[in-house]
């Protein structure tokens, strides 16, 4: 990075800072980078960051929202779980059949007790979001998302060669719309009282949204 800019680009506001946002919070790191002639070492770090790495995940997750792709954004969702959920959505024939065994493997040793969601040690040298984690060590569990597929239906796709993707429910791989919610509660736990108002409160705001989704000009506000 240079830090140089257009003089357009040097002239436009960010507009009002939000320090909750981190989407805003690296906005305003790379608007005092491109404004300092001598950045410090610390806000070229920063900025490196978000380019190379806080940037491209944003932009990758926002393209492709789906849980079936969230072990390819993140490693933190690195799980054997979420790992058999990417390989039976795979492009490639032969991982959606290795995909299946496993699936089918973790599902036939019915374990007992309470599953425990620990991400497991992973292989950084790895080539393929498929190896990062060493499978033999790591405890497997079916995925939930897949526990309403019988296991006949799961042993017929193997024996089959079946390679048609498994109905999954599409549920996205971050939690900005829980976030979402969680403002909106807020805002009618301080403006109402009691249960009731507050669900009123709450599903007011929702339709409204839905009815009029950008309110920026009086020409936006819908009179049907």
């Amino acid at each position: 990075m240079t830090g140089c800019c257009s003089e357009e680009l040097a002239r436009r506001n960010p507009g009002k800072m939000a320090h909750p946002r981190w989407l805003t919070t690296a906005n305003r790191i790379l608007r005092l980078y491109i404004s300092q002639q001598n950045p410090t070492h610390s806000l070229q770090m920063l900025s490196t960051y978000i380019m190379q790495v806080y940037a491209p995940v944003w932009f990758a997750i926002k393209s492709k929202p789906s849980c079936v792709d969230g072990t390819k954004h993140i490693w933190l969702t690195v799980h054997p779980e979420n790992l058999l959920i990417a390989m039976v959505t795979d492009d490639r024939d032969h991982i959606k059949q290795l995909g299946l065994r496993r699936i089918l493997k973790a599902r036939q040793e019915q374990k007992t007790g309470i599953r425990k969601f620990c991400i497991p040690r992973l292989n950084f040298d790895s080539t393929d979001c498929v190896d990062l984690i060493n499978w033999q060590e790591a405890e497997v569990t079916a995925p939930p998302l897949f526990a309403n597929i019988p296991i006949s239906e799961i042993t017929s796709r193997i024996h089959d060669q079946n390679n048609i993707m498994l109905p999954i429910i599409q549920v996205p791989c971050h939690t900005q719309a829980v976030e979402r919610h969680v403002k909106l509660v807020t805002e009618a736990s301080q403006s109402v009282c009691g249960e009731r108002a507050r669900n009123g409160f709450i599903k007011n705001r929702i339709l409204s949204r839905q009815q009029m989704t950008a309110f920026n000009q009086k020409t936006h506000y819908r009179f049907d």
